[in-house]
């Protein structure tokens, strides 16, 4: 299966995507305690586009979808046309955007 993450070009992302206190970003979702220490992504790259839109409008700098390979996901929410998935961390594979 294929995942996507989308964010801003500001988040410091190498070949990994680790949860907020991994690294010095934080999170980007004032208010959440759900899964804090997970990272998120989707199958939907039409999805992951506009979360990385609206991540940019909190945080600034550009639209950035990466594909990603999680070892162990795990499906948090699925309606039509929309599935979100996480897991502790995910491999980046390629920067789509």
């Amino acid at each position: 299966m294929t995942f996507y993450h989308g964010t801003s070009s500001l988040t410091p992302i190498q070949d990994k995507l680790l949860p907020p206190d991994a690294h010095s970003f934080g999170i980007n979702e004032e208010g959440r305690t759900k899964h804090a220490q997970k990272v998120f992504f989707t199958t939907i790259k039409d999805y992951a586009s506009t979360y990385a839109r609206n991540c940019c409008r909190r945080v600034g700098g550009v639209p950035i979808i990466y594909e990603v390979l999680a070892t162990n996901p795990k499906l948090m929410v699925k309606c039509k046309g929309l599935d979100i998935y996480y897991d502790k961390e995910a491999t980046v594979m390629e920067k789509c955007l």
